[in-house]
C-alpha cells in the first residue's frame, strides 16, 4: 500500500492545480477526478492518490487538487494529465491546467534551502 503522504517511496510526483474554487464547483471537480481513477478513465496503473488540499488564506478560497503519480516520465505524465483533464468538465469561468512536480526535486530544493538558511544563521 501506498502511505497518504508525498514522502512514500512510490509517490515519484504530482499532477496538481492550484485555484480559486467555489465550494460547490470544487466537490464537482473532485467527484469527476475521483470517478475517472475508479472507472479506469485515467491510468490507474500510475496513480498512487489524490487528493483535495485547502490553500486559502482569509477570504479567498484557493484549493489545491493533486493526482500523485508512481512515475517521472514525460510520455505518461502527459498521457495522465490529458485523461484527468479530459474528466473534469471545467466552468468556463473557473479554468486551469495541472502541472507537474517531481518531489525527489522538490525534497532537494527544500533540503538545499533549509542548508543555506541554517548555514547564515550559524555564520551570524
Amino acid at each position: 500500500g501506498v502511505r497518504p503522504e508525498w514522502e512514500d517511496p512510490q509517490c515519484v510526483g504530482e499532477l496538481f492545480a492550484n485555484h480559486f474554487l467555489p465550494p460547490e464547483l470544487l466537490d464537482r471537480y473532485w467527484q469527476e477526478l475521483a470517478h475517472g481513477v475508479m472507472e479506469g478513465l485515467i491510468d490507474h496503473r500510475h496513480v498512487c492518490g489524490i487528493r483535495v488540499v485547502d490553500k486559502s488564506k482569509g477570504k479567498h478560497p484557493i484549493y489545491k487538487l493533486e493526482v500523485w503519480l508512481n512515475t517521472n516520465n514525460p510520455e505518461i505524465i502527459g498521457k495522465v494529465r490529458k485523461q484527468a483533464m479530459a474528466c473534469i468538465q471545467q466552468d468556463e469561468h473557473y479554468r486551469f491546467n495541472f502541472h507537474f512536480r517531481d518531489f525527489a526535486t522538490a525534497a532537494a530544493a527544500a533540503a538545499s534551502h533549509s542548508h543555506e538558511s541554517s548555514s547564515a544563521t550559524s555564520s551570524n
